[in-house]
This record gives C-alpha cells, sequence and structure tokens, in this order.
C-alpha cells in the first residue's frame, strides 16, 4: 500500500498543470481584440471607402461562404462579414483598392479547442477512479463490530 502512495503526486501535478494551461487558454481567448459583426454590405462600403488596409478570408465548414475579417486603417478596428466564396465584385474591389489578402484554410480544431471541449469529462472520469480507489483501500481495513446490528435497535 505504500508503494501506491509516491505515483499519485505526479498525477496530481499533471492534472494541476493541465488546468492551468486551460485556464491560460480560456484568459488568452477572453483578451483577444474585439470584432464588430457588419453586414455584407457595410463591409463593402467600408471597402470602397479605402478604410480597410487588410483582410482575412477564411472557409466556413464547406458551406460555400467565406468569414471575412477586415482591418480598419484609422483605428486598427476588426470588422467581420460573411461573404459568399463565389462574389467576384469583392475580389475586383479588394485588388482595385490594394488592399493586403490574406487565404485562410479551415484549420477545424485545435487543440486548445479539443482541450476545453474533452477535458472535464476527463477531469470527472480521473476523480471518479481516484474516489473509487480511495474507497476500495479504505474497504480493506474494515472489519465490521461484532454482535448482531443487523436485528436493529435494543428493545426496552
Amino acid at each position: 500500500m505504500a508503494s501506491r502512495r509516491p505515483a499519485r503526486q505526479p498525477i496530481f501535478w499533471i492534472v494541476l498543470v493541465g488546468f492551468a494551461l486551460l485556464m491560460w487558454a480560456v484568459v488568452r481567448s477572453n483578451t483577444r481584440e474585439r470584432t464588430r459583426d457588419v453586414t455584407l454590405t457595410q463591409f463593402m462600403d467600408e471597402l470602397e471607402g479605402d478604410n480597410i488596409r487588410q483582410v482575412t478570408l477564411t472557409a466556413s465548414n464547406g458551406s460555400g461562404m467565406l468569414d471575412a475579417l477586415g482591418i480598419l486603417r484609422k483605428n486598427n478596428e476588426l470588422v467581420r462579414s460573411t461573404v459568399p466564396s463565389d462574389y467576384p465584385d469583392l475580389y475586383r474591389t479588394l485588388r482595385e483598392k490594394k488592399v493586403e489578402v490574406i487565404l485562410d484554410a479551415d484549420s477545424g480544431r485545435t487543440w486548445q479547442a479539443w482541450f476545453i471541449y474533452y477535458l472535464p469529462f476527463v477531469l470527472l472520469l480521473g476523480m471518479w477512479v481516484y474516489f473509487m480507489r480511495q474507497l476500495r483501500e479504505g474497504l480493506r481495513g474494515y472489519r465490521p463490530p461484532p454482535g448482531p446490528l443487523a436485528a436493529g435497535p435494543p428493545e426496552k
């Protein structure tokens, strides 16, 4: 029983480090720059008004739409819109206004997303296993008290 005791300490530190990474990912995702969602018309108006200096186009899960994230020239504000992938006026306007275009493939889930979604289940499973082992070890030394306890309370 003493040989199992030291093995628990590394598991505790692994869980603690995992929890710290999870907190870091959550805090980091909440401190990103806020984006302003705009309609396609507003996005094109900003683009034609020469207010956008950079656009990042990202595919949206095979739906035929692109997420367009633009950075405004005057205050570096982020504006986001959804545009059809087969919209030639957008590409023509981007070329005419000499806007820097970044094409970003849909990367799917990152390790941080996987970590955030599945870590609670893994932690619950780990806690359940830990408590079941504790319970089993605690019951090994349990001896029922002598006497007829199953018969109920003593009569007066």
